[in-house]
C-alpha cells in the first residue's frame, strides 16, 4: 500500500509539472460551470485569474465570431456548448479580456469527463493561435485584394471601351451641322465622359492593368490643391487643417490616386466624428523620412535590417546591402480626434467590403483601395488608433527627384550615440519593449524596462538611477503617460520626459504641466537617438 501511495504521489507530481509547464491552457469545469482545475497558462489567458479553485467562469471573458467580430450568443458560446455535452474540435474564436489592450485568438477543444467519481463535467483546452490567425488573415486579405483587383480591372476595361464608343459618337455628332444648344449639351456630356475615362484609368492602375501614372511632384502643391478639394466636403462643425510641407519635399506616385486616397481618409474621419459625436478636428501633415523605421519582427530576425516587413520582397536588396544606403520616403499622416478604433476594427480595416457604417453609408472599399494604391506605389500604410482619443493613418511613399524620377538609395545618416545614460522605457507591449532594449543598447544607452505606469512610478520612488523617461501615452492599469509624467515631476524635477505614441493627435494642452517631445511610434533609430540626446542635453543645460 505504501508503494502504491508513493507511485500515486509521484504520478500526481509529474502530472502537475506537465500542467504547469505546458503552453496550452487547460481548464476543468464542473456541471455548474465552476472552474475546478486550471493550469498557469490558462490563468494567464483568462487575464491573470489568481483566485483559488473552485471559482466561477470570469464574466469579463467573452468570445467573438472571427467572421463579423460580434459577440457569440449563449447558444453559440463554446463554453456553454462544452458544458452541454458537445465535443469541440479545434474551433477558432476571438477571446476578449476586459482591461486588455489586445485580444487573442484561441483554438478551443473539449472532452467530456465520463468518470462518475469526478466532479468535472468537461475539460477545455485553449491554444493561443493569435500569430497563426493573423498570418492567415493577411494571406486571405491579399487574396481578396487580388480578386478585387481582377474584378475591378475587368469591369474598368469593359467600361472604358463603352466610354470610348460614346466619346467617338459624340465627337462625330458635333462635327455635323447641329444647333448651338445641342452643341452645348454634347460638350457637357463629353466632359462627363472624360471624367469617367479618368476614373477608369485610376481603377485600371489600381488593378495593375496599365502602368501607373507616377511622377515626381512637390508635396506642397498637392496639399494646396487638395485643401481646395476637401474643404467643401467637410461640415462646418469639423475643422480641417493642413500643415504646409517643405516646398523641396518631392513625392513620387500617381498624384490622382494620392488625392483619392487622402479624400477617402478625410471622409472616413469626418464620418467617424459625425457618427459618434466625439471630436471636431482633422489634421493632415507630412514629414520626410531619411530611414524607414524597422519592423519589429524583422529586426528580431536580422538586427542589421532597416526596412519594413511590407517592403521586404520589393527591396530584398536593401537587406543584403552593406553600403550604408537606404531609400528615403515621405510620410503623410491624417489624424482625427474622433472615437478611435477597437483592436478588432483595426485588424479588419483594410479588408474589402468591411465597414462600420450602416448599409446606406458605405461600401467598405475606401480603405482597401487606399491600401492597394500604397502597395502598388511601393509604400506602406499604417494605422494607429487609441479608443477615446482618435486615429492616425500614415501613408509612406517614395521620394521623388526634380528629374521626375524616383530617388535612388541615399547614404544613411549616422545615429548619435549615447554615453551609457539609463533610459526608463515604459511600454505595455512586450514585443516592442524587447526591441527597444536592443535598439537603445545599440545606440549606446542603458535600458530600464517598465510594463506599466505603476511599475515605472515605483522605480522612481525607490530612487533607482534614471537619466530619462521614455513613456507610451495610452496604457492599461490606470496610469497613462501624461499622468505618469506629472507624478514623476513631483518626485524628480531633473528627469527629462519624452512621450511616444503611434497616434499623433495629442496636444500640449493634454500633456498638462509636463510638455515634452512626442515621438511617433515606432521611429527610426536616427530620430530616436536625436530626440533622446537633445532631451538629455537640454536637461543638463537647465540645471
Amino acid at each position: 500500500m505504501v508503494d502504491y501511495d508513493k507511485n500515486l504521489s509521484a504520478a500526481s507530481a509529474q502530472l502537475r509539472v506537465v500542467l504547469d509547464t505546458t503552453v496550452n491552457g487547460i481548464i476543468g469545469l464542473d456541471s455548474e460551470g465552476m472552474v475546478q482545475v486550471i493550469n498557469p497558462a490558462a490563468r494567464h489567458m483568462l487575464a491573470g485569474k489568481s483566485e483559488s479553485t473552485p471559482f466561477s467562469w470570469p464574466s469579463p471573458i467573452k468570445f467573438l465570431d472571427i467572421a463579423d467580430m460580434h459577440p457569440l450568443d449563449a447558444s453559440s458560446d463554446p463554453i456553454n456548448r462544452a458544458l452541454a455535452g458537445q465535443i469541440l474540435k479545434g474551433e477558432t474564436h476571438l477571446m476578449t479580456r476586459l482591461g486588455q489592450v489586445e485580444n487573442r485568438y484561441v483554438r478551443i477543444s473539449s472532452a467530456i469527463v465520463s468518470d462518475p467519481t469526478s466532479p468535472l463535467r468537461t475539460v477545455i483546452v485553449l491554444d493561443d493561435v493569435s500569430l497563426l490567425e493573423k498570418n492567415r488573415q493577411q494571406i486571405e486579405r491579399k487574396g481578396r485584394l487580388d480578386a478585387l483587383g481582377q474584378l475591378t480591372g475587368g469591369i474598368a476595361h469593359d467600361f472604358n471601351n463603352l466610354l470610348a464608343t460614346i466619346l467617338y459618337a459624340m465627337q462625330l455628332t458635333r462635327a455635323d451641322n447641329i444647333s448651338e444648344r445641342s452643341d452645348r449639351v454634347l460638350a457637357t456630356a463629353l466632359k462627363a465622359v472624360e471624367r469617367g475615362r479618368d476614373l477608369t484609368g485610376r481603377l485600371l492602375a489600381f488593378a495593375k492593368r496599365q502602368p501607373g501614372l507616377e511622377r515626381s511632384r512637390p508635396l506642397s502643391e498637392t496639399f494646396a490643391e487638395f485643401e481646395a478639394l476637401a474643404r467643401p466636403a467637410i461640415e462646418e462643425t469639423v475643422e480641417i487643417s493642413l500643415a504646409a510641407p517643405n516646398p523641396e519635399l518631392l513625392v513620387y506616385c500617381d498624384h490622382g490616386q494620392l488625392d483619392n486616397a487622402l479624400l477617402n481618409l478625410v471622409l472616413n474621419s469626418r464620418d467617424a466624428i459625425m457618427r459618434s459625436g466625439k471630436g471636431s478636428k482633422i489634421m493632415i501633415k507630412a514629414r520626410a523620412i531619411d530611414e524607414v523605421d524597422v519592423d519589429l519582427l524583422l529586426r528580431r530576425e536580422n538586427p542589421h535590417a532597416y526596412i519594413t516587413q511590407g517592403m521586404r520582397e520589393e527591396h530584398a536588396e536593401d537587406v543584403a546591402r552593406h553600403d550604408a544606403k537606404a531609400y528615403r520616403y515621405v510620410e503623410i499622416s491624417v489624424t482625427d480626434d474622433g472615437p478611435g478604433m477597437s483592436e478588432e476594427v483595426k485588424s479588419r480595416a483594410i479588408d474589402p467590403f468591411f465597414t462600420t457604417k450602416d448599409s446606406n453609408s458605405g461600401t467598405g472599399l475606401g480603405l482597401s483601395m487606399v491600401y492597394g494604391f500604397i502597395q502598388h506605389s511601393d509604400g506602406e500604410l499604417r494605422i494607429y488608433s487609441e479608443m477615446g482619443f482618435g486615429t492616425t493613418i500614415r501613408l509612406i511613399l517614395p521620394r521623388g527627384t526634380p528629374e521626375n524620377e524616383r530617388e535612388g538609395p541615399m547614404v544613411r545618416l549616422p545615429a548619435r550615440q549615447g554615453q551609457g545614460q539609463r533610459i526608463l522605457v515604459v511600454e505595455d507591449e512586450p514585443s516592442l519593449l524587447a526591441v527597444m532594449e536592443d535598439l537603445l543598447m545599440e545606440l549606446g544607452f542603458n535600458f530600464v524596462p517598465a510594463t506599466s505606469g505603476a511599475e515605472a512610478l515605483k522605480i522612481i520612488e525607490n530612487g533607482d538611477e534614471v537619466d530619462l523617461v521614455l513613456t507610451d501615452i495610452v496604457m492599461p492599469g490606470g496610469i497613462g503617460g501624461f499622468e505618469l509624467a506629472n507624478r514623476i515631476r513631483l518626485l524628480r524635477e531633473d528627469v527629462p520626459i519624452v512621450y511616444m505614441s503611434g497616434y499623433t493627435g495629442f496636444t500640449s494642452a493634454e500633456m498638462g504641466d509636463v510638455v515634452a517631445p512626442l515621438l511617433q511610434k515606432p521611429c527610426p533609430p536616427v530620430e530616436l537617438a536625436e530626440v533622446l540626446s537633445n532631451a538629455l542635453a537640454n536637461s543638463k543645460s537647465s540645471i
